[in-house]
């Protein structure tokens, strides 16, 4: 049997979920990988971080690579992930380090796994589905885990997109289907944008209601970067996102964010009695807008979680 993985790579973390031979296993880590060497790892360990450094041989050869916290601090030629098109190499860097983080072997260190892969409403298209395919299906990579010193090598039988917050509201309704008549929206916050998704109580996606919005949770970031420059600090959007510092600029730009996010949703959706409102992302509990969501459980990975029951359908 084949082991199923739901992938979701953001723009700021990735999130992974899978559950084989009654193991559940998850992953997140920061979007961002680099040139990685030989180091004192014992910091990272102590605060609680997974470092990865990795080695990739097969149909995907990436040499010594950080990937996550570490090739942000550690790491030279730092790359984030900057795009929402899941073939670039840095795309490729992540969901392979998602895999080595997910995937059990057997006793020959060898597996198959079949991906359900996350992605933007604007991207659920035929043309994103086959580059996704070409790119991987049908792949076999070997990963070489310079820490833990293991070796996997994991063959990619099939691989699919699905929309991530189809595949959010999915796992929600799962769990907790209120079967109340009602349509049902899904507001998920990414980095750059947030999707308002539509479905009816069958839970049958409504396009024409559905809508991508060009805000996200870096609009925070932005609103601290132009504080933090007035005072003549210079900081990346992800210094700012990943140190726990500016603790009262990022609570204003929180505050800021909920009453856009009122504004969008009673414009969007009209009157909110006639349907369940949920609200999903990693700045979900961190928001407070005056509008009433429902705020899922495990709001940053239940895309993951998601894609990963999306994938026990799709895949026989």
């Amino acid at each position: 049997m084949k082991q199923k993985l739901g992938i979701d790579i953001g723009r700021g973390y990735v999130k992974g979920y899978t559950e084989y031979m009654n193991i559940v296993m998850n992953c997140m880590f920061k979007s961002v990988v680099a040139q990685g060497r030989e180091i004192d790892f014992t910091d990272y360990i102590k605060e609680g971080i997974e470092p990865i450094f990795i080695t990739t041989k097969g149909d995907f050869n990436f040499t010594e690579r950080f990937i996550g916290e570490v090739a942000e601090t550690d790491g030279e030629l730092v790359t984030a992930n900057s795009a929402d098109d899941k073939t670039t190499e840095v795309a490729q860097q992540l969901l392979l380090a998602a895999m080595d983080k997910l995937t059990i072997v057997n006793a020959e260190n060898k597996a198959e796994v079949e991906i359900m892969l996350g992605v933007p409403n604007r991207a659920f298209k035929k043309s994103t589905f086959d580059k996704v395919v070409d790119k991987y299906k049908c792949k076999e990579v070997t990963i070489i885990n310079h820490i833990d010193n293991t070796e996997k090598t994991i063959k990619i039988s099939d691989i699919a997109i699905f929309r991530e917050s189809d595949a959010a509201l999915w796992y929600e309704m799962n769990q907790n289907n209120p079967h109340n008549g009602k349509n049902n929206v899904m507001v998920s916050i990414g980095f750059e944008t947030s999707e308002i998704a539509f479905y009816d109580e069958h839970l049958k996606f409504i396009d024409l209601k559905s809508k991508s919005e060009p805000y996200g949770h870096n609009e925070v970031l932005r609103y601290v970067e132009k504080k933090l420059e007035e005072q003549e600090i210079y900081k990346t959007l992800t210094q700012i996102d990943h140190q726990n510092k500016y603790t009262d600029l990022k609570e204003i730009g929180y505050k800021n964010f909920s009453d856009r996010l009122d504004q969008v949703v009673a414009s969007r959706i009209g009157n909110l009695s006639e349907v369940n409102l949920y609200l999903a992302g990693g700045i979900a509990n961190k928001l407070t807008p005056k509008t009433k969501f429902n705020i899922v459980k495990d709001p940053q990975r239940i895309t993951a979680k998601g894609l990963f029951l999306i994938a026990t359908r799709k895949f026989r």
